[in-house]
């Protein structure tokens, strides 16, 4: 996969996740323990919503561990979490457990779409809605960009509607005076 595919992957995701014209383009989402705990899942977590059966590709493609997968833990704040990331391609997932690559690619959308419906019945993390429009402006230039490179244009409807929500947000230096 290119880079412009994962950026437009990115980019289709978070807007559908979190619709810029609601919330500018979202930087700010609360991190921190409680805030991360809604994006990361335990072993135990994936294998219920999952099943035994697809949770094995599912924990295999994306390096899901019995004890968490984070490469470093400072704060302790991921113990026994999983942040999931891919760790193997599509053909070494495929070719591990005797699949195509067509059968592999659809058991691991079925899982996304499964923990991704799980996930959204969990407690969202806090949102500071404070947008700052010079990052708006740098992250639309930089996603009409990446649309523009991967040959999707269309998409760059979230791009409009960030633009439209910050101009209609932003308080002009006359007002301000």
């Amino acid at each position: 996969m290119c880079v412009n595919q994962i950026s437009v992957k990115a980019n289709t995701f978070g807007t559908f996740l979190l619709p810029p014209f609601q919330t500018g383009f979202n930087r700010s989402r609360k991190a921190g323990a409680r805030g991360s705990a809604f994006y990361v899942w335990t072993k135990e977590g994936i294998d219920r919503v999952l099943g035994p059966d697809r949770a094995k590709v599912f924990d295999y493609h994306f390096g899901v561990e019995p004890t968490g997968n984070a490469p470093e833990d400072p704060q302790g704040e991921f113990k026994n979490k999983n942040i999931l990331i891919q760790r193997h391609t599509l053909a070494e997932t495929a070719k591990k457990f005797e699949f195509t690559e067509d059968k592999a690619q659809q058991i691991l959308a079925e899982s996304r779409r499964l923990l991704f419906e799980a996930r959204a019945k969990r407690p969202r993390p806090h949102l500071d809605d404070k947008i700052v429009t010079a990052w708006e402006r740098a992250d639309d230039l930089s996603l009409r960009a990446r649309l523009r490179g991967a040959g999707r244009p269309s998409l760059s409807r979230g791009s409009d509607e960030g633009c439209r929500f910050c101009r209609g947000k932003t308080i002009a230096r006359r007002q301000r005076r």
